[in-house]
């Protein structure tokens, strides 16, 4: 027999996710990389819904009906045929090129040259946007936030559940996405800084940037449900 948790139940579970996710993420801004399985892992508790009986944690709380959600990368071009990693800056870790989160710091879009605007005109395409808040929870959740070199898009929904389901957040499985593998083990971004490529994969970071966004969203929506004396990151600190 199912018995129904009081509004007070969810918000301690709540609580209890938001806690555990903060602390994945300040063990990832302490250096511990491998702290982005967790973070995916909380992510897919909070965000991850379908039809079904599997409910995101932030949808007891009316999160996903609601314009509500930051977006801290710009929406991919068409016609842009470079690759992309919207959530992230380039930096340096020990001396070499790293990807780091762009916190708080939102992307812009670069002029559109007069044919791109005509083409989204013409065909009555939504024309890109550059970061920003008050996005809905669809919008933000299959934004593409990643397109490799080879063309391949990765939504946040693409990388959270990847993480989780397959690589080593809740499971470890025999096989994953091949364009996931590429992406994570062989630079499918061919980005180089001079004769270097960006240390390790974009997804570790990338998760670390949603768990911000999230973070953002709840600090202005939904206070209640984060730990006493929690501190919203920026590019500053």
């Amino acid at each position: 027999m199912r018995v129904d948790l009081t509004d007070d139940d969810l918000i301690e579970a709540g609580r209890t996710q938001f806690s555990l996710l903060l602390g994945a993420c300040a063990r990832y801004d302490e250096g511990d990389e491998a702290e982005h399985f967790n973070i995916a892992l909380r992510l897919r508790i909070l965000l991850h819904h379908t039809s079904g009986r599997t409910k995101a944690l932030l949808e007891h709380f009316g999160a996903l009906d609601q314009s509500w959600w930051v977006a801290s990368g710009s929406d991919v071009m068409d016609g842009d045929l470079l690759p992309k990693t919207s959530l992230l800056m380039l930096g340096a870790f020990d001396g070499s090129p790293a990807w780091t989160p762009r916190f708080d710091q939102f992307g812009d879009l670069p002029r559109l040259p007069w044919q791109v605007q005509v083409k989204y005109v013409t065909r009555n395409r939504p024309v890109p946007r550059p970061g920003g808040t008050g996005r809905g929870f669809t919008d933000w959740w299959d934004q593409t936030v990643i397109r490799d070199a080879t063309g391949a898009h990765f939504s946040r929904r693409k990388l959270v559940k990847a993480v989780a389901d397959m690589g080593g957040g809740a499971h470890v499985d025999r096989s994953i996405d091949g364009d996931h593998h590429s992406l994570t083990r062989h630079n499918a971004l061919q980005i180089y800084v001079g004769e270097d490529k960006p240390k390790a994969s974009p997804v570790p970071a990338s998760l670390r940037q949603i768990a911000w966004e999230v973070h953002a969203m709840t600090a202005e929506h939904l206070p209640h449900l984060l730990p006493s004396g929690h501190v919203l990151p920026t590019r500053q600190t």
